[in-house]
């Protein structure tokens, strides 16, 4: 049972981000009270789910520890080491625009979150149905999260940019030699006070205006060269190395706080004396990056009318292309400015709320419902589609507070 937990949390919250995740071995693993994975290279689409315009060129973990104490896992620690984070990221190089990948895209995005909602409601209503069990497990969950333990040796998170600028490429990073997060062990704590050490050693900011891609070299010596880069302190630093202390607390009582002057949570920061540099170079580089980041933006959003030809002989094209990103917004408002469309739209909402409510009572439908239901989600936005279901959601809601009025009626 507990490998299974721990492989699905692996999986799902580490196989997104990582390649070659092998889970399988994970009962020998955790029966001598530890679970090693080494050279873990990131996966390449690692950034796709934050609808960046960046992408992942190289990354490596070099080992992941997690030490699970098997016969005490609710009142021991939890362990979970990682060392050697090195990741290099770098701008997203445009492609083609082809609307079916990204129709497909979008419609994937939809029906995820759209799940997600579902999920959220279906747990608050076993949490209510089974409020003694669920009270437990939450306790128990909440001891072992508040047990975790994290350190991380290594981390080097760099970006590289040849090709805004290919005459002056740049790179900037972050690096931190150390980073662990325990239960401090020297102040007892309060009452119904949590608290948590933050430990900070070498945090550093650097910006070089002319170096070396690292993310062209072969995969075999990349690992190796960031490590170097990290040691190395011939960087242009806008911070310098410094090492912190944070303990943060945070007060547990489930009854609201009264006084205004009694935080929830709280911290203490310790910081080594922090020098900023920036040079001339730098700060109209830092300019003209956060220029073409915007740039960058507004060319995803138009870039379906965007001509595939050069200006310069085609000026045509381009004068079509404006106009088309301009008159875009004016025909969708016209569109929907019509009588016809919202007595469309209140009839689909109609018809979405009583399929999704079937489908939530488990009632079977019949595949010509079925095609409604998947033309209504194609069709509307996922602003309009939550809307419908958090009305059904709250229906059902108010159904059962009001069964179980009148079961205490009758009693």
């Amino acid at each position: 049972m507990l490998e299974g937990l721990v492989a699905w949390v692996l999986n799902t919250y580490l196989g997104k981000y990582v390649s070659n995740l092998n889970t399988d071995q994970l009962s020998v693993a955790l029966l001598k009270g530890a679970v090693e994975l080494e050279n873990l290279p990131l996966r390449k689409d690692a950034l796709r789910e934050f609808d960046l315009p960046f992408e992942v060129k190289a990354g490596f973990i070099g080992k992941i520890v997690l030490q699970i104490p098997f016969y005490r896992p609710h009142s021991d620690p939890w362990l979970i080491s990682m060392s050697q984070l090195n990741l290099i990221i770098g701008p997203a190089h445009p492609q083609e625009y082809d609307d079916a990948r990204e129709r497909e895209a979008e419609q994937e995005q939809k029906k995820r979150l759209l799940k997600a909602l579902e999920d959220k409601w279906k747990s608050e209503c076993e949490q209510k149905g089974e409020s003694y069990w669920y009270s437990v497990t939450a306790s128990v969950v909440t001891r072992i999260v508040e047990n975790i333990e994290l350190k991380i040796q290594g981390l080097h998170l760099r970006f590289e940019d040849n090709f805004s600028n290919p005459d002056k490429p740049f790179a900037f990073g972050v690096c931190i030699k150390n980073v662990s997060a325990h239960n401090p062990s020297k102040e007892p704590a309060p009452k119904l006070m949590r608290q948590k050490q933050l430990e900070i050693e070498e945090f550093s900011v650097y910006w070089d205006t002319q170096c070396t891609m690292l993310g062209d070299l072969p995969p075999t010596e990349i690992q190796e060269t960031m490590t170097a880069c990290m040691q190395s302190r011939e960087h242009q630093y806008i911070f310098e190395p410094v090492c912190a202390s944070v303990l943060l607390r945070r007060n547990a009582s489930k009854e609201p706080l009264r006084s205004r002057n009694t935080p929830r949570i709280e911290g203490q920061v310790q910081l080594e004396p922090l020098s900023l540099h920036l040079s001339q170079v730098q700060y109209q580089q830092i300019m003209a990056f956060l220029k073409e980041l915007d740039r960058r933006e507004r060319e995803m959003l138009f870039r379906k009318w965007r001509p595939k030809v050069p200006v310069s002989g085609n000026c045509r094209h381009w004068w079509m292309f404006a106009i088309n990103v301009n008159l875009e917004e004016i025909r969708e408002k016209r569109r929907r400015g019509n009588w016809d469309f919202a007595l469309q739209r209140a009839r689909d909402a109609q018809l979405y709320t009583n399929l999704y409510s079937q489908r939530l009572k488990g009632v079977t439908r019949s595949p010509q419902e079925e095609s409604e239901f998947e033309r209504i989600e194609d069709e509307q936005t996922l602003e309009e589609l939550q809307s419908l279901r958090k009305i059904v959601h709250d229906a059902f809601r108010k159904q059962e507070e009001i069964a179980e009025a009148s079961l205490d009626d009758l009693s």
